[in-house]
């Protein structure tokens, strides 16, 4: 099992998703702000990502921390997607991705539910209580200790999705899919096997999360004559982009 939230879409899930041949303005903004900001270059020098060099020097205790960090972003994150969606289904103007939201929800959930199943988090939980936010928040816990910054980042989602347009709170939650594949594609796919952390690195690069909402975006928002507010969009995305370089320098 790969632990990507960039990636828990496979090839074949996209199908559901309105993909788009080359970059939406969603992906191409985003690609814009890492340029400006010089994120990924901060990110890159990082000793996390130093470390995963081959012949990689991470220390597995580093790698579990930053897994164990994501896993209660993760659940949180997807929890706000489920706000956005309820809040989707009060508005007429967001019908037309209604479908394709309810079909990124289903996949995340079933991607975070697979943290406590694989890493034997808990063995006193029910299939029906998977995906029962009031169950796994007592779970995360009781057993993540989530740094200032992580929290923060929960919150800051968690935030989007209740106080501002539904549109922005998917863009809020497009930076982590986004950015993940940008860093990890810097490594190419032609990594020896002896690298432990081969499949993780190689797992990472795909960004079909990232390719979904993008299309989402462009397809029922922008190309259905709605607007965005750019300036808006880059502070998400700027925010977004420091919480990420926190919890690799966390990792």
């Amino acid at each position: 099992m790969i632990y990507s939230r960039s990636n828990f879409l496979s090839e074949k899930d996209l199908r559901e998703f309105p993909v788009l041949d080359d970059d939406g303005f969603l992906m191409k903004y985003f690609k814009q702000v890492c340029a400006d900001t010089k994120m990924k270059e901060q990110t890159l020098s990082l000793p996390y990502f130093l470390e995963l060099q081959t012949p990689p020097k991470l220390d597995p205790t580093k790698y579990g921390a930053l897994i164990v960090l994501d896993t209660y972003y993760c659940f949180n994150s997807a929890w706000t997607l489920e706000i956005i969606r309820n809040n989707m289904m009060s508005k007429p103007e967001y019908a037309s991705m209604l479908d394709s939201v309810n079909a990124l929800l289903e996949k995340y959930r079933k991607f975070v539910s697979s943290f406590v199943t694989d890493w034997h988090l808990s063995d006193d939980v029910s299939k029906s209580e998977l995906l029962d936010e009031t169950v796994y928040a007592k779970i995360l816990n009781s057993v993540v200790v989530p740094t200032d910054n992580v929290k923060t980042y929960v919150q800051y989602e968690r935030n989007a999705a209740e106080k501002e347009e539904p549109i922005y709170g998917l863009i809020t939650l497009f930076t982590c899919y986004a950015f993940w594949p940008i860093l990890f594609r810097t490594f190419g796919t032609d990594i020896p096997e002896s690298n432990l952390y081969r499949e993780w690195i190689i797992g990472n690069q795909g960004g079909h999360s990232a390719i979904a909402v993008d299309g989402i975006v462009q397809t029922y928002w922008l190309d259905a004559g709605h607007s965005l507010d750019k300036d808006k969009v880059q502070n998400i995305i700027e925010d977004c982009l420091m919480c990420e370089y926190k919890m690799f320098k966390e990792g």
